[in-house]
């Protein structure tokens, strides 16, 4: 008898305990589509957590976060091959998941944002190739006898070329400016380049003609001619920094506005010069949110149930998708708003 209530003891102190045990949960925040847009890489911000019911934006009791990468058909999302796996800080995959994502699917590469730092996450061998600026290249740019930004220096963009062999990296800092009668802010920027595939950088360029203005270089993409009910375009649709010509030989950077101003940068050289036009896609390269087709990838979330967000498909039936690598360009004031 003392072995029988011993062990029913026991099972009892043990119950409270199982009940703590953390469970699984996978949250698909983000995606974009292979180069063809024959089908969509998806990602899904995973986590143990004491309590499912907390919303991934803000678990607190959650742990081993983790980015997920599956491959899915362009037709249907669910389901999917799991590519990859990668281990990060909550910050980490939350900044993968908010943030722009593109996919060179033809080497298993993912082209991201990490908490202000351009990262490639190799699918093949589950590792991360930073695509960084030197620090001699950041003295340059962002160390002069006015002000030290160097501790402010952001990867606010990184999108691969459309031959997949190239990434270019938007890097900015900002301040402000304390004038009297000024209290704006404004920002210093460069643009570099590195071989996808290791992240060696190869050549970067300041761009002197919106140094010290008030142009962050984030051009707004209008919303969808055909709004999806209850699907926001996912993160890679939202803004517009580096514009990739179509042979992957420079970028396109504008200023919009009133007295819009644009600069091409060369790929091969770092040379940098002012130009009247832009092409007239609405996203930066191949592999975004944006399929040829004119298929556009959003998130189906709710505030009340973040937790069951779906990544859908939405087809467009204006002209949206009719800017996508067509050779045509814009004149500067239509810029970021690729019609």
């Amino acid at each position: 008898m003392t072995r029988v209530a011993w062990g029913r003891l026991g099972l009892a102190a043990l119950l409270p305990v199982l009940a703590c045990e953390p469970s699984a949960v996978a949250v698909r925040t983000n995606a974009a589509f292979s180069a063809d847009g024959g089908s969509v890489l998806v990602m899904e911000a995973r986590y143990d957590s004491l309590s499912a019911d907390e919303p991934w934006t803000d678990a607190p009791s959650a742990s081993s976060w983790r980015a997920l990468f599956l491959e899915t058909g362009a037709a249907d999302l669910s389901g999917g091959k799991v590519l990859a796996s990668f281990d990060g800080s909550p910050a980490r995959v939350k900044s993968l998941a908010r943030g722009p994502l593109f996919y060179v699917d033809g080497a298993q590469l993912v082209v991201g944002l990490e908490e202000g730092r351009a990262v490639g996450l190799q699918l093949r061998t589950a590792t991360r190739v930073a695509y960084a600026l030197p620090e001699e290249r950041r003295d340059a740019v962002f160390l002069s006898a006015e002000r030290d930004l160097r501790g402010e220096v952001r990867a606010v963009a990184a999108v691969p070329s459309p031959d997949g062999q190239r990434v270019a990296v938007l890097h900015t800092a900002s301040y402000v400016d304390g004038t009297p009668g000024a209290a704006a802010t404004r920002y210093v920027h460069a643009v570099s380049f590195h071989a996808a595939a290791d992240g060696t950088h190869e050549r970067s360029a300041a761009l002197e003609a919106f140094r010290d203005s008030e142009a962050s270089l984030q051009l707004d993409v209008p919303a969808p001619m055909s709004e999806a009910p209850g699907c926001a375009p996912v993160p890679a649709y939202a803004q517009v920094s580096l514009l990739w010509a179509e042979d992957s030989g420079g970028v396109f950077l504008v200023a919009s506005g009133p007295g819009a101003l644009a600069v091409r940068v060369d790929a091969a050289t770092g040379a940098v010069k002012e130009v009247g036009a832009v092409p007239a896609w609405p996203i930066p390269t191949a592999g975004g949110a944006l399929s040829p087709e004119g298929k556009l990838l959003c998130l189906s979330a709710s505030a009340s149930d973040p937790n069951g967000a779906q990544v859908r498909l939405h087809a467009l039936d204006g002209r949206l998708g009719e800017g996508f690598f067509n050779g045509k360009s814009l004149p500067l004031a239509d810029a970021g708003w690729a019609r």
